[in-house]
């Protein structure tokens, strides 16, 4: 049986939850440089956004040049607020991935049967050494579900029920 691409059968539980240790020091990795990317985007495009409005020139159509600098300035505002939240992620990844626990908390993987969820930030879904992991937030309905669960529980995931056979 392959377990989120972590092969189970002739290993001991010590050699599994090794490897999903690593398997999750290295989701952590891959988040925090997603993260990491979308702040170096979000930055550059609030530059870009910013210098657009400067380059704006007074022009006899007034109107033309309020609408430009209103657009530039709606820009930059959002782009502000893609940065603010990718800076409120990358608070989460700023630390060690830890340890893991006996249940699900913020900073766990969790290993299913057929797919692995990190609960940390909605990421969404990555692809960490030819595996896939689903990063999700604590606060979506999944993550608050997921929430205290110990290695055996059962959780509904849409119409699928999951079954946890490992924690990291």
């Amino acid at each position: 049986m392959v377990l989120c691409g972590v092969q189970k059968g002739g290993c001991s539980m010590s050699a599994e939850q090794s490897e999903w240790f690593a398997l999750k020091q290295r989701v952590h990795q891959a988040c925090r440089a997603m993260v990491e990317g979308r702040m170096q985007e979000a930055a550059a495009a609030m530059e870009r956004a910013t210098e657009a409005v400067k380059g704006e020139e007074k022009s006899s159509a007034g109107d033309k040049y309020e609408t430009g600098r209103a657009m530039g300035d709606i820009e930059r505002v959002r782009y502000a607020g893609v940065l603010e939240q990718a800076r409120r992620d990358a608070r989460f990844f700023a630390t060690d991935a830890g340890k893991g626990t006996a249940t699900v908390a913020p900073g766990s993987l969790i290993v299913c049967a057929d797919r692995c969820f990190y609960l940390s930030t909605g990421l969404g879904k990555l692809d960490v050494d030819g595996r896939t992991i689903w990063a999700i937030s604590a606060a979506s309905p999944l993550g608050k579900e997921l929430l205290g669960k110990t290695v055996g529980a059962v959780f509904s995931m849409g119409k699928e029920t999951l079954s946890i056979l490992g924690l990291a």
